[in-house]
């Protein structure tokens, strides 16, 4: 959220900087950890020596009215949206008790979870970010990140042999690569960042529409005007996958641009092996034989349309995945090596090596990001 364009907007939104409201926030889930109900001035009146702090009485009362909801609202928005007889009551993201768990009664504040606290306030700013950046700048913001982690990973693990590009531009500027390329010796790695989640309705919608799959093939909506034919689909999970599908076919069209030599900064190399990876900023339903079918199916179409040959979606799979499970494969791949990383991947043996990689190197991130900041403060209170 340090972006340019999005920190300003996300701060402009919730009246305070991003990085206070998240100490402010995670002190919260501390106490709530320990106690499901505090007195307001319990958890905001910290003393006089926090006054210039991040957790100052101000941050902490802004930041609690930003994660809660009155008792009397939440009240009734429970009973107008709570159907026990279609819909997974703990589980079920856009519940009002999951979406809204700091709970006001009067003076007084209750959680509900502390974890969906932790997931409220996450979200909150990713939602956020989302409404108020823009698109573009949302955008850019998480391919930035995916970017400093590659080239983190690759430092930490002190690989050599690996070499990180960011999107070449061709065409007189009017096309573009993958967001990131990574070169090693026998591979190049065309990785592809998309900072769209799933809709909460896709998160719990079962069914594909199979019939609408068929219109945006046989119709070809694949361009800008056509577009509101999509978003118009009312199957959310559905229109989600295709948007997808789309993605992906756009960067099997960057390779055969690349393959066809018509990137003059990038020339192709007969010698290296395609690997198409994309990276989701939360986990997808993609590796779920329906809702990949449809991704497959849509990219295929979609490079028909631009006349590509479509085998090249089979001869070389792409893989999606979450930046949190990049961020443990990428460390794979910097390890053993891209075409050892894609052996052990087809041999069902990646998660044995998953489970010997952490995310001590987020750790250290968030650390230096975040906690070492707030340490700084902390002290200069203790003094």
């Amino acid at each position: 959220f340090s972006y340019p364009g999005v920190v300003e907007n996300v701060e402009n939104k919730i009246g305070m900087s991003y990085k206070e409201f998240i100490f402010s926030a995670f002190w919260l889930y501390s106490k709530f950890f320990d106690n499901f109900q505090y007195h307001e001035n319990q958890i905001t009146n910290l003393g006089e020596k926090y006054v210039s702090t991040p957790f100052s009485e101000n941050n902490l009362k802004k930041t609690l009215s930003l994660l809660s909801i009155d008792y009397k609202t939440i009240k009734e928005i429970s009973k107008k949206r709570i159907d026990y007889s279609k819909e997974l009551i703990f589980n079920n993201p856009n519940f009002p008790h999951i979406q809204h768990p700091l709970i006001q009664y009067s003076d007084f504040y209750f959680c509900v979870n502390p974890q969906y606290l932790i997931d409220k306030f996450t979200v909150h700013v990713y939602n956020i970010a989302e409404l108020y950046a823009g698109n573009q700048n949302y955008g850019k913001a998480f391919e930035s990140y995916i970017g400093k982690l590659l080239n983190e990973i690759i430092k930490y693990n002190s690989a050599t042999g690996f070499f990180v590009f960011p999107e070449q531009l061709y065409n007189k500027g009017q096309e573009r690569t993958s967001d990131w390329i990574v070169l090693d010796n026998e591979n190049i790695l065309f990785i592809e960042c998309k900072a769209k989640r799933l809709t909460a309705l896709s998160k719990i919608d079962m069914e594909i529409d199979n019939q609408f799959v068929k219109d945006v093939i046989q119709n070809n909506w694949f361009t800008s005007a056509t577009k509101d034919n999509i978003r118009n689909c009312e199957k959310p999970l559905t229109k989600d996958a295709i948007i997808l599908g789309i993605e992906v076919g756009k960067v099997y069209k960057a390779y055969d641009d690349y393959a066809n030599n018509k990137i003059s900064n990038l020339p192709f190399d007969s010698n290296k092996v395609f690997r198409p990876i994309l990276v989701t900023l939360e986990e997808w339903y993609a590796g779920i034989p329906d809702v990949k079918n449809v991704i497959i199916q849509i990219a295929q179409s979609y490079l028909n349309y631009k006349s590509i040959d479509a085998t090249i979606v089979d001869k070389f799979p792409i893989i999606i995945m979450s930046a949190s499970s990049f961020t443990i494969d990428f460390q794979i791949m910097t390890k053993h090596g891209i075409n050892q990383y894609y052996q052990l991947k087809s041999n069902n043996e990646l998660t044995n090596e998953k489970n010997i990689f952490n995310f001590e190197l987020i750790k250290d991130l968030f650390n230096k990001e975040l906690f070492e900041p707030l340490t700084k403060e902390i002290n200069k209170t203790e003094k």
